[in-house]
């Protein structure tokens, strides 16, 4: 009879056990502390996408300033990395050969100065002879000896003339030929038509080789720089001129700069893809694009590479969550709800995404409670607390 009663206690303990297992494993047990999770509220906003492009940086003027063969020699008045206004004297020629020019041209001009000269004072008189033969020839019965005579004269006048004539002209062209020479003695002392920094300079023992149709002198209007960058066929119906850029040196990234663009070219860049190969199936067409700043920038030098990020409105607000709320399981989309402290799992569908965000097309409403970062750990049924939220 003892041995009954003890089995009946047993056996009665064991359904209370059985009992409370079940009943812990439906529900979470409130002795146990809750995860802590970062949540993030279901909103709308009014998302915005980016374009990266890529540019180099160049000058917004520039002067390329070439030696010039007739003027010879040259010596240099600026160096390189000098800052120089609009008017700065660059290079002065030694001009040997255009100097024994204009001496030949003076020369030439004084020569027919003396010769014009006593050729008029012949013509004055010649002209005196001609009207003494004409009175002679008036009275002469004969007349014979002096009608030769009176012809002659008349012929020695119209080749004196002439020369006269020839001479003038010679003299003209010597004119014009001396205006032009002074003209290029100008030329000799040669002055920047901007402002900026000397970039290069190459002195006249440095001509040789390639460098010799290279530009002995650059300027550069640092630090007024823009951009020349080039967009694909699928940005440029995207962008147009007058949209906001953000520009990024590649050699300091964290630099960021304001720029504008100011316009797109719409004739494509050359591709050296030809026209039968498997890689033209694959092509996307370029397109140049300038940009530029807002403002100039030390962070800037002539050649640098930069990023150019073009952000894009899209239109209407959206029911957004940060991207990384997002789950994929097996193509399957979810996020982590949160109700009454404990998460569940709600499948959704996105749309459109960015940096920071993801759309949701589907499976949330405007203010609903989600994990921001839900981690592997978190399973559907966790309690979990909320951080900053009181314990």
């Amino acid at each position: 009879m003892k041995k009954t009663y003890i089995w009946a206690a047993i056996l009665t303990v064991a359904a209370v056990v059985t009992v409370n297992i079940w009943v812990t494993a439906d529900q979470p047990s409130s002795s146990s502390t809750p995860a802590v999770v970062a949540t993030v509220t279901v909103h709308k906003e009014r998302m915005s996408d980016s374009i990266l492009a890529s540019g180099i940086v160049l000058p917004t003027a520039e002067e390329k300033i070439y030696r010039d063969g007739e003027l010879g020699e040259y010596d240099l008045l600026v160096h390189e990395g000098q800052r120089v206004k609009q008017g700065t004297p660059l290079l002065r020629y030694h001009g040997e050969e255009l100097e024994r020019q204009l001496r030949d041209v003076v020369l030439s001009r004084k020569r027919l100065d003396l010769q014009l000269a006593d050729n008029r004072g012949k013509v004055t008189e010649l002209q005196q002879q001609f009207k003494n033969r004409i009175r002679t020839l008036s009275g002469d019965t004969d007349g014979s000896d002096t009608d030769a005579a009176v012809n002659q004269t008349a012929e020695e006048l119209r080749a004196l003339q002439q020369q006269i004539k020839v001479s003038e002209f010679e003299i003209k062209g010597l004119d014009e030929q001396r205006k032009t020479l002074e003209e290029r003695r100008l030329s000799m002392l040669v002055k920047s038509r901007i402002s900026g920094v000397v970039h290069r300079t190459i002195t006249e023992d440095g001509l040789s080789g390639s460098e010799s149709t290279a530009p002995i002198l650059h300027i550069v209007s640092e630090p007024e720089y823009h951009i020349a960058g080039t967009i694909t066929e699928f940005d440029a119906v995207l962008v147009q001129p007058g949209q906001t850029v953000t520009v990024k040196p590649k050699v300091q990234p964290d630099v960021k700069l304001k720029g504008v663009i100011r316009k797109i070219d719409y004739i494509p860049v050359e591709s050296s893809t030809g026209a039968d190969t498997a890689a033209q199936k694959d092509a996307v067409t370029s397109y140049p694009v300038v940009i530029d700043l807002v403002e100039p920038s030390d962070a800037l030098k002539y050649g640098y590479h930069v990023f150019i990020e073009i952000s894009l409105q899209l239109k209407g607000e959206r029911l957004v969550v940060p991207y990384q709320a997002v789950r994929n399981e097996n193509g399957q989309e979810s996020v982590l709800l949160v109700e009454g402290g404990i998460v569940r799992t709600r499948h959704v569908v996105t749309g459109e995404s960015n940096d920071s965000f993801v759309e949701i097309v589907e499976g949330l409403r405007e203010g609903e409670q989600i994990v921001a970062n839900p981690n592997t750990e978190l399973k559907d049924g966790t309690a979990v607390q909320a951080e900053g939220a009181p314990s």
